[in-house]
């Protein structure tokens, strides 16, 4: 199990510093993108401008006033003079393409998941509020600190990790992580009653079952209160962009029925449930190679992180 660490401390901006040299070189070599039919013009031109540059006394010029003239040179231009430029742009459009399928693998990962947007209206809310978050048992999360999770390391832990046995090899060690360790690390319960992804709300439903996390995200923010209303829209708007969030940017409709009963949230298992969203996000991107993955990447980034850190120290 990883070492327990405190989410105020641990889960800040310092997270991106510490994993900038996990990159391999041969990641950030990257192919460069061809230029635009005006890129392929202004070159042909400058090298046009230099063979004349001692005649006409253009060293005489600034570069400013050189480009003027090449962006006025281009736009005088009819579609039939412009059009060797447009193919020289295809042309190497297409070398452009060929080298990236050649080059290595792309690590790309990306999900609906926001520190910075959980964070922002964490900050944001008043102390009866805040209260009101603690009594619901989410109280963990209001030490969240704003930070970006590194997605090209999150795409090589994602590919690395065994969905069966929950590990990772790191070094020929195996790694495995539970959902202690989501409570070590984001504080929620590990105990209690068990929550399923597959139950329907009895008291949200129609339209209401898509909800938007941009639309809970504004209503939040203009919430005064700290009622019942208010613990149900930010349980929702909690799980949908932090410990729960899934392809699209709405939260999980199967998880709508948690706020039934919000006097019910501080004793349910919201460890297991993230761990679980999770592990089955991780084994979906396998499986299928979608883009976007399920669950809380902030977590498992970090959780890895925390396990080198152990590492070191005891080296």
């Amino acid at each position: 199990m990883v070492e327990s660490i405190n989410i105020k401390s641990k889960m800040s901006c310092n997270s991106k510093e510490n994993i900038r040299n996990v990159r391999s070189k041969s990641e950030e070599k990257k192919v460069k993108r061809p230029g635009s039919s005006f890129i392929w013009f202004n070159k042909h031109e400058r090298e046009k401008l230099k063979n004349v540059e001692s005649e006409n006394g253009l060293r005489n010029f600034r570069e400013s006033e050189i480009r003027k003239l090449i962006k006025e040179k281009y736009n005088s231009l009819s579609v039939a003079e412009k059009s060797t430029y447009v193919d020289d742009k295809k042309a190497n459009y297409w070398q452009y393409k060929e080298k990236l399928s050649q080059g290595p693998p792309k690590h790309t990962i990306c999900t609906r998941m926001s520190v910075i947007g959980a964070h922002n209206v964490i900050a944001n809310l008043t102390k009866e509020q805040r209260d009101s978050v603690r009594s619901i048992g989410l109280g963990s999360l209001l030490d969240l600190r704003s930070f970006n999770i590194c997605t090209e390391l999150c795409s090589i832990l994602v590919s690395a990790f065994n969905c069966d046995s929950c590990t990772l090899d790191i070094n020929s060690t195996n790694v495995g992580i539970s959902p202690g360790d989501v409570s070590n690390i984001l504080g929620l319960k590990d105990s209690g009653i068990e929550v399923s992804r597959n139950v329907t709300s009895t008291v949200i439903s129609g339209a209401s079952v898509h909800l938007k996390l941009g639309n809970l995200k504004v209503e939040l923010q203009n919430m005064k209160t700290a009622d019942e209303k208010f613990k149900s829209k930010f349980t929702l708007f909690i799980l949908g962009i932090f410990l729960c969030p899934v392809v699209k940017a709405e939260v999980d409709s199967g998880l709508l029925y948690i706020v039934d009963d919000t006097s019910k949230i501080s004793e349910m298992n919201l460890a297991k449930l993230v761990f679980t969203c999770l592990v089955e996000g991780i084994r979906e991107r396998q499986q299928t190679g979608n883009k976007y993955v399920r669950g809380c990447l902030a977590f498992f980034m970090v959780s890895m992180i925390s396990y080198v850190l152990v590492l070191i120290s005891i080296i």
